[in-house]
């Protein structure tokens, strides 16, 4: 086994100790969920997926997850799965687990942590511990580095009802990526083990993992905004004085490689400009211009943007900013020269909200 493996080995089962198996962990009821409903809820968030994108027509439909994480140490997986009205017994549903946010460590998707729902009792679950014959039960699984090994603990339940699946599990977990796999047409051999080899399936995301709690910071600068400009100062533009409210739209597309994204905001009647980063929730421009003035007289000028994000939230699938607010400031002419009349300048205040 190689270094990293070991490594992972290790840090997969103190992980599970520190998740699952602290003394302070309370023991669920399947079914019931009532003992969270009393707690403080800390952070919820709504994750949306695209609908009608299953392998084929037969495949389960994730249209949302939403997760919510209790003060008493409890997280929950609600999975809406619209059309299924039962949990057959030819379904599964995987909820990957990044507990550390850490792409290089766990599988080669970066979980350290499996959540396996099935029909029936399986590997590891003892059919005495199903409280329910007709709900589903679910099994905790860690990465060892080389495969998933199945984790004995009562912390763990999950229910059926009204298309949605929920899953809660007990321990301190305030952070992570995660990810959901829904399928049918699965068969089972005597173990409890899946065949998905003819699987019908959707995922959420279609690729790469959600993040929880969701944080404006992760969130893409990308569609088109409509923004307001509010003139705060002005000299010598005659049309932009000072309190003057102008209405504009801002095309913003993020355009990434292996190595590095790039975000490029591209303004009707003022150009284009390349954005970069000035903090979590902050980015900046600066663009040089030539100005034509008093017939073909030009002159150089400067323009100058920054802006901090407010709002974001799932739009069609992605999250995105939804609102943001920042400063121009244009300078154009050249006190140098005369032909232009001298420099002139304005400072405008934006706030940008996404068009949906």
């Amino acid at each position: 086994m190689s270094t990293n493996k070991a490594g992972a080995r290790r840090r997969a089962f103190t992980l599970v100790s520190a998740f699952v198996l602290a003394a302070a962990l309370a023991v669920l009821s399947s079914g019931a969920g009532a003992a969270n409903k009393c707690e403080d809820v800390l952070g919820t968030s709504t994750f949306t997926d695209q609908t009608n994108d299953g392998s084929d027509a037969s495949a389960p439909d994730i249209s949302t997850v939403v997760v919510t994480s209790y003060d008493g140490g409890a997280t929950s997986f609600q999975i809406s799965l619209p059309g299924v009205d039962a949990f057959s017994s030819d379904m599964i549903v995987r909820t990957y687990i990044d507990s550390d946010k850490n792409a290089k460590t766990g599988d080669e998707n970066g979980y350290e942590y499996m959540i396996q729902t099935t029909p029936g009792p399986g590997a590891p679950i003892k059919a005495e511990s199903i409280k329910c014959e007709d709900q589903p039960v679910s099994a905790l699984y860690s990465w060892d580095g080389s495969a998933w090994v199945a984790q004995e603990t009562d912390a763990l339940s999950s229910w059926f009802g009204e298309n949605s699946l929920t899953i809660e599990l007990s321990g301190k977990a305030q952070t992570f990526d995660f990810a959901v796999y829904a399928a049918s047409n699965v068969s089972y051999d005597e173990s409890g083990a899946p065949d998905l080899s003819k699987a019908s399936s959707d995922q959420a995301p279609d690729s790469g993992s959600y993040a929880f709690p969701l944080v404006a910071a992760s969130a893409d600068l990308a569609g088109v905004y409509d923004v307001t400009y509010r003139i705060t100062t002005s000299h010598n533009f005659t049309d932009l004085r000072r309190g003057r409210v102008i209405k504009k739209s801002w095309s913003f597309q993020k355009r990434c490689t292996k190595k590095t994204c790039k975000t490029k905001a591209t303004v009707k009647g003022q150009g284009q400009y390349r954005l970069s980063r000035a903090g979590k929730r902050a980015y900046k421009a600066r663009a040089g211009r030539k100005y034509a003035c008093n017939g073909s007289t030009t002159a150089s000028g400067t323009e100058r943007f920054s802006m901090n994000v407010k709002n974001s939230g799932w739009v069609k699938g992605k999250w995105r900013v939804t609102k943001w607010v920042g400063t121009l400031n244009v300078v154009s002419g050249d006190n140098n020269v005369p032909e232009c009349d001298g420099a002139s300048s304005y400072t405008a205040s934006l706030t940008g909200t996404l068009r949906q």
